[in-house]
Order: structure tokens, then sequence, then C-alpha cells
């Protein structure tokens, strides 16, 4: 008799050994009261991930690439694989902190509407993390490089040389009820086997980075609702998984964002970030050379901060070759 699972839990690893050793000691300890199964997909690893894996994990089931094939395909074979009711994506960064999985599928057992679902995220520290963002519009994105820069140079030439530019974020508020909302973010993303079969497999075009936005996109243009289930908690250690090569994958970060701003909103919603970057190039020129103007932060070594920053938006703006790590070419 082949076996049905409820849910496929699908970990794309790329050098996180550990960090995935304690993901999968949480998903075995804390998932109770479903028929599950883990899929990992390696993307070519050298830190001994995948030794790890059949030493201490056996009935997780690995899929061992020779080259680092980017995240949404990495994916993709994992949900060539699966036929479960609920596949989800979960980094290895990320630990259920109780049964999350089983109240997400409990929910959207009782919601057919819903396509996809994310749990409430929290800090390792146990504060709570932002879990879900509202879908990205090209005028709005294009700012985000613009307006730091633009304030802290106003600032500058009013002689507050003290100021730092926050974003004007509110604090996380957890809901005391499930809700909907535009997109959760990949840590943990929840997608109903039925939703797959309407709206596909992940864009393979996209290496990591604004796949999961994507997704959730073409989603709701197929009319799949996206909610969050604040009662499933998962702590995230942010940015764990990547921070190795912090550089590189900025670089990545920004062409997936061109790519899908092309994709979804054509010609002007690709110009449209590009002078974004251009205009913060401009920005951070204007505040190099306002910073010479100050003894101080001369001395500081703040204006070379700022030229150094006007190189690299200058940089970004012009992408246009693309750019992967080394493994996966």
């Amino acid at each position: 008799m082949i076996e049905t699972y409820d849910l496929t839990i699908a970990i794309v690893n790329y050098n996180t050994r550990e960090l995935l050793k304690s993901c999968l000691t949480s998903i075995f300890a804390q998932t109770k009261d479903i028929n599950f199964q883990v899929i990992v997909v390696d993307n070519a690893s050298k830190d001994s991930s995948v030794e790890m894996l059949n030493e201490y994990f056996p009935t997780v089931k690995v899929i061992q690439n020779q080259k680092n094939v980017g995240f949404p395909s990495a994916v993709n074979q994992a949900l060539a694989l699966s036929d479960a009711r609920y596949f989800l994506l979960f980094n290895s960064d990320a630990k259920p902190l109780n049964n999350a999985f089983k109240s997400i599928i409990d929910y959207m057992d009782q919601h057919e509407q819903v396509g996809i679902c994310g749990p409430q995220l929290y800090y390792p520290d146990g504060s709570p993390q932002k879990s879900h963002y509202r879908f990205r519009f090209p005028r709005g994105r294009a700012r985000w490089e613009v307006i730091p820069r633009i304030k802290e140079l106003k600032a500058l030439l009013r002689g507050d040389t003290d100021y730092e530019y926050h974003y004007n974020r509110r604090p996380v508020v957890i809901p005391d009820q499930p809700r909907k909302i535009q997109w959760p973010r990949g840590v943990c993303f929840m997608i109903r086997g039925k939703c797959v079969e309407d709206v596909g497999y992940m864009d393979q075009n996209i290496f990591i980075y604004s796949d999961e936005v994507d997704y959730a996109w073409r989603a709701r243009l197929k009319g799949w609702e996206r909610h969050l289930v604040p009662c499933a908690k998962v702590s995230h250690e942010e940015g764990a998984s990547t921070k190795k090569n912090a550089s590189m994958m900025n670089i990545i970060h920004v062409q997936s964002d061109y790519y899908y701003f092309y994709k979804h909103f054509g010609l002007r919603g690709w110009l449209a970030l590009r002078l974004g970057y251009l205009a913060g190039s401009f920005a951070a020129l204007l505040l190099g050379i306002a910073s010479i103007c100050y003894k101080h932060l001369r001395e500081k070594k703040v204006p070379k901060q700022h030229f150094a920053d006007f190189r690299d938006l200058l940089m970004l703006s012009t992408l246009t070759s693309k750019v992967l790590p080394p493994d996966a070419r």
C-alpha cells in the first residue's frame, strides 16, 4: 500500500550542516499527529551535510545535486517527488517552536480558499519577527535606495552630523486570530497541493530571493488567498544561511528583483528599479562630498563610506550580466 502524506517538508541546504541538524531535530521533536515526510535537497554542499543526514536522519530523503542549482530549482526537485496534501518550504535556519505545521494544516483544512499560509516568526531570543510583507510595486520599491540618503543629506546640510536614518517600521504586533496577508516570508511557506496544481512550480529563472513573492503573486492572480496563522510559532535565525557570502547574495538579490519587476510590471517596473538605484548612487555621492566639509566626519572616514556606497549602487544600477556563485556555473 502506497503511503499518503499530509505534508512534504522541503529544505534546501547549502553548507549549513549544523543549522540543518538543529532544524531537523526540532522538526521531528515538535511535529505530531500528522503524516509527513522530509526531503532535503543539497546544493553541492562541501561541509559534510549529506554525511550528517545519512548518520543522524536516515528517514529523510536526500537529493544530492552536483552543483548549486539555486533555490527554486531545488524546491521543484522536491515538488516533483511529493504527492502530499500540503507542501512546505522550510529554511534550514528555522525551527518549529510548537506543533506549528499541524496548526497550519488544521487551519487550511477548514478554509479551502487559502492556498498559502505562514506562521508567526520569532527571533532566537523570543522577540517577534516580521512574518509577512505587502507586495512590492515599482514606484515604492524604487524609493528604497533614495529616501534614506536624501534624509541623511538634508540632516547633514542642517549641520546635524549625528543623524542616522531609521526605517519607519512599526513594531511587530501578533494578531489574536489568523488573518489575510499578502505574502508570508519564505522561511516557512506552506502551499496547498491543489494550489500547486493550479499555479505550477517555482520560477527557475530566479536563483534565490523574490521566488516566494513571485509564487504568492501568481497564486493571487489565480484567486488563492494567503493567510497568517499566529498560533503556529517558528524561530528564525535571520540571515544565518546566507551571511557567509553576504556581498554576492546582495547582488543576486538585486538581479532577482530586476527579473521579478520585469516579469510582472514590464519595462516600466524594470526601469523604475534601475533608476532608483541610480538616484540612490548620486545621493550617496552628494553625501560623500558634503561629508568632506565636516572635519570630524573626515577623521571618521565617513566620506569614504559614502563614496563606496556610491560605487556599489552605481554598479547595481547598471547590472546586466547574471551573477552566480562559482559552484553554480
